[in-house]
């Protein structure tokens, strides 16, 4: 009895051996489907049409105190776009108060002189950037029509222009020459002359498509 005893534990052992290869295999073939799933989604993210290149860009984060002197500030970076752009090899150079898809995203509400927007009160919501320099350039970001920035001034309380995006001019029929309009910035009724359209980009996050946005930069 002793004997059978034993071989039905062999037994037992062996059957619980089938069954930890079984659940190695199945673990194997997760993982081998999970890896499989995170380089498609990895190539869709790197192949999407998100409306820039970030091939050959490097960015970098230059922080400022709230309470320091913004002419002095305007200085320093006006100083080192010439100096990056003077750097052998580097094409452009500019700056945004935000990078493209990082969920940092401002919105506002607009009204364009003359043409009634798609909210109730004629007006739109739109996201806002505030460019500087070659920033468009540096991205190959295309400018559809009008004009793109000027040479940035260093001077945050100069006249500013703005740019729309192609999904800007959609929301009003996508055939309406924008370019030369005035726009204002609601509550406070700030108005900036239209200077130009650029292609789509995609600004908030990965997932998100194209929305309408406004670019504040110095005027060409």
């Amino acid at each position: 009895a002793m004997g059978q005893g034993t071989r039905n534990v062999g037994a037992g052992g062996h059957a619980l051996q089938r069954g930890l290869v079984v659940s190695q295999v199945a673990l194997s073939l997760l993982l081998t489907s999970s890896a499989a799933l995170l380089v498609r989604s990895y190539y869709k993210l790197a192949n999407a049409d998100v409306g820039y290149s970030a091939a050959n860009v490097m960015t970098f984060h230059v922080g400022a105190r709230w309470d320091e002197d913004r002419a002095r500030i305007g200085v320093l970076q006006q100083d080192m776009m010439r100096g990056l752009e003077a750097i052998p090899g580097v094409r452009s150079a500019g700056l945004a108060n935000f990078l493209p898809m990082t969920g940092a995203t401002l919105r506002t509400q607009v009204r364009v002189d003359g043409i009634a927007g798609p909210d109730k009160d004629g007006t739109m919501t739109v996201g806002t950037r505030l460019i500087a320099h070659n920033y468009l350039r540096a991205l190959s970001v295309p400018v559809l029509s009008g004009k793109a920035c000027g040479t940035f001034q260093g001077n945050f309380d100069a006249p500013r222009d703005v740019l729309v995006n192609r999904a800007f001019v959609d929301r009003f029929g996508g055939r309406l020459p924008l370019s030369g309009r005035t726009l204002t910035v609601m509550p406070y009724g700030t108005k900036y002359a239209i200077a130009g359209v650029v292609g789509d980009v995609v600004e908030d996050t990965p997932q998100s498509r194209p929305t309408p946005y406004i670019y504040h930069c110095d005027p060409a």
